[in-house]
Order: C-alpha cells, then sequence, then structure tokens
C-alpha cells in the first residue's frame, strides 16, 4: 500500500506541474515579442506628439513596448529618474495606430536589435530616427511611406524590405544599411527574387539614400522619371538597375542599366462586361525578359505596378465595347512593348441584360384537375427572353406557379 500511495503521490505532482507548465508554453509561443507581467515594468513614458496619446513601457526584459494612436514625438528623451535608459533597450515593439516615428526618436540605441510594428500602420519614420543603432538587425515596417534624412543610416547590420509603393525616399535613408531588399510578398512580383522595387508611388529619391549598403541584388524602376538631384550617388557603384528606355537613369553610367527584350502575357483577366460592370484586370499578368535574361512577371492586382487609359474597378460603358486596352508596367502609357512591358486586352462591353418575356412555350402535360389537387408540371417548358433576343429555358427551380393548388 506505501508503494501504491508514492506511486499516487508522484503522478499527482506530475499532474499538476503539467497544468502549470503547458498552459505557460502555450502564452509564450502564441504571444512571441509580448510582454506577460506589468510587474516586470521598470519605468514608462508618455511619448505622444502634440494631439496623440501614447506611452511606451520599458521592461527589465529590455523590451520596450510602444501602444497608443499618432505620432511619437521628435527628440525623445529616454530617461529613468537621471539615468539615460536608451543601452538597456533590445527590442522595441510598437502597436496601435502609430503613424509616425518621431526624429531622432531612437537615435544611438548602441544595443537595439529589432524594431516591429505589429498592426503595419506606421507610414513615416522621420530624420534619423533609428541612426546609428549598430546592433539594430530587424526592422519591419510594411506599409512604410515616407523615409526622411538618414532615417536607418549607419545600421550596419540591418537587413530591411521596403515596401514597392513607398512615397519618399529622402538623402541618406539608408545609407550604409547592410542589406535593402523588396518586399516581395506584398508587391505580387515572381522572379525578382530580393531586388528592390520601387513603383509608380514614388515622388522623391534623395541622394545617397542607398549610398554604401553593402547588400542590394537590383533595383526595379517603374517610373521614367521623379524628383531627384545627383542620381550617381543614390545606389552603390555597379548596382543592377532594370528601368525604362526613357528612364532618367539612363544615362547614369555608374550603374548597371538592363532593359526589357520582350514580354509575354499571362494570366486570365475578364474580358466580356456588361454596361455598367467594372473592369477588372486582376488576373492579368505580365512576364518581363529583361536584357540580363533576368524574367520577372509583374501582377495588375496591385494598382501601383501598372497603368492603362482606363483604371481597374472603372465603371464601363458602351463606348468601351471592342477596344483593346493597352496595359503597361509603369507609370504612364508607352510606344513600344520594350519599353517595360506592354500589353493589350480586346475588351468586349456587351448591352445590360434584362428580361423582355417570360412564356410558357409547351404547356404541362396534365390540364385537367379536380378541386384539392396540385399543380402538376411535368412537361411544362418555361423559356425567357432577354433584350437580344437570348433563349434561356428555365428549370422550375427558376420560376414559381400560382396557384400551385386547385381549390
Amino acid at each position: 500500500m506505501c508503494k501504491r500511495n508514492k506511486v499516487c503521490i508522484y503522478m499527482f505532482i506530475v499532474v499538476m506541474v503539467l497544468q502549470i507548465i503547458i498552459p505557460a508554453l502555450s502564452v509564450i509561443l502564441e504571444t512571441s515579442y509580448t510582454l506577460i507581467s506589468e510587474a516586470d515594468v521598470i519605468t514608462e513614458w508618455d511619448i505622444g506628439a502634440s494631439g496623440s496619446n501614447i506611452t511606451a513601457k520599458l521592461y527589465d526584459s529590455g523590451t520596450l513596448y510602444i501602444e497608443g494612436e499618432g505620432a511619437i514625438k521628435d527628440d525623445t528623451e529616454w530617461k529613468f529618474r537621471t539615468t539615460d535608459v536608451r543601452d538597456w533597450i533590445t527590442t522595441v515593439q510598437i502597436k496601435g495606430n502609430i503613424t509616425t516615428i518621431g526624429k531622432m526618436a531612437f537615435f544611438g540605441f548602441r544595443n537595439l536589435e529589432a524594431c516591429i510594428d505589429f498592426d503595419k500602420s506606421v507610414k513615416v519614420v522621420k530624420n534619423q530616427a533609428f541612426g546609428k543603432c549598430p546592433k539594430l538587425e530587424r526592422a519591419d515596417f510594411p506599409n512604410l511611406e515616407i523615409a526622411e534624412k538618414y532615417a536607418f543610416s549607419d545600421c550596419e547590420r540591418l537587413t530591411i524590405a521596403i515596401p514597392y509603393d513607398i512615397k519618399r525616399i529622402e538623402n541618406g535613408a539608408f545609407k550604409f544599411v547592410n542589406k535593402v531588399k523588396g518586399n516581395v510578398k506584398k508587391s505580387g512580383i515572381t522572379g525578382s527574387g530580393e531586388h528592390l522595387v520601387l513603383s509608380n508611388t514614388l515622388s522623391y529619391l534623395g541622394d545617397e539614400a542607398f549610398k554604401y549598403v553593402k547588400n542590394l541584388s537590383g533595383v526595379i524602376i517603374t517610373q521614367a522619371d521623379f524628383t531627384h538631384n545627383k542620381l550617381a550617388s543614390i545606389f552603390p557603384k555597379d548596382t543592377n538597375l532594370y528601368i525604362r528606355q526613357d528612364s532618367c537613369f539612363k544615362s547614369a553610367t555608374k550603374y548597371k542599366r538592363h532593359y526589357a527584350k520582350n514580354s509575354k502575357q499571362t494570366g486570365n483577366p475578364k474580358t466580356i462586361y456588361e454596361v455598367g460592370n467594372k473592369l477588372d484586370i486582376k488576373g492579368l499578368k505580365l512576364q518581363v525578359t529583361y536584357d540580363d535574361n533576368t524574367t520577372v512577371t509583374y501582377p495588375f492586382n496591385q494598382e501601383f505596378l501598372y497603368s492603362s487609359p482606363i483604371k481597374n474597378g472603372e465603371q464601363l460603358s458602351s463606348s468601351h465595347n471592342n477596344i483593346a486596352l493597352q496595359v503597361c508596367v509603369g507609370d504612364e502609357r508607352v510606344t513600344s512593348s520594350y519599353e517595360h512591358g506592354l500589353t493589350y486586352i480586346n475588351i468586349t462591353v456587351k448591352p445590360k441584360t434584362t428580361i423582355q418575356e417570360i412564356k410558357v412555350e409547351t404547356k404541362p402535360t396534365t390540364l385537367n384537375y379536380t378541386v384539392g389537387q396540385k399543380l402538376n408540371t411535368n412537361g411544362m417548358v418555361v423559356v425567357l427572353i432577354d433584350n437580344r433576343g437570348t433563349r434561356i429555358v428555365l428549370d422550375d427551380s427558376q420560376y414559381e406557379c400560382s396557384p400551385d393548388k386547385f381549390r
């Protein structure tokens, strides 16, 4: 009995321990980069700019947890009592609707390794916000629109994916960064590897924006031109650029410039519409082969990669019937398929279908009934005639007869 009691006690202890450990493990696994206990908070700050509501909490794990709405203020001070705690911080987590990282907000964080924008809300990273963070390896901003001057400069370990629809990259924004690549998952472009993609949204590209980047496999630029200054100092020497024949980079001999030599339409875009339907070319893809035999497939479900006289989602009218819709990679219409890839889609727009007549073409087999009997439609043929004269035979699920019983 004694041995059995010991066994029972041991089993009970094991079960109790598992009941404690398993839920704890599940919390840890499911909340990677998520803080668990408020008891671990060392201090907190109000870091919102005027009109914003943002708090930052520093945990003893070295994680800075930022949550709120609006913009982080410029030149934020990170002090606990009188001590500068910037070197205590190893990870920054951003949650909520935070749109802007203020000027020099995390400048000189010597032990910062990662910054994650969990809710993908950050649009602007201001001047030197992450400048001189020597251990920073990861900065996730999938919806970044503006990188101001030296926003990530001198982050020599940083690998960063830049969204294809970024709007403005200012002087030195990614200077001395370890690796810059495109956000392939967001753009949907295939065959480009890790090439940086700068699409039709780009309005400004500053001097030395990517100077001294150690790893930059190539750059696809869909536009012909945008605001810039010294083109020769933007990218590292001999960077592979995939550009249009009329690109502003055409004369920038410092780089290896590549042009499309042929293109081929793939996918199955919708081609037959009725008046009032909206254009839908999301099924269209264009496979472009460049002069170095790099082949890239561009999807036209991303509006900032292509242009056409009729925009995707635009309502069609009878005037659009039987047109060859020109669609090209880039920001405007081109005259040659060798610019950056060009194709045509033959569009048919039919008059909107309306019902002109519904009639019984063949009477049912049973025509004589007694009181109380139900209608028997066996043998009956019902047809619909539309405004184009098309005859459509309806099955019994597509119409109703009334009355359906004789009283």
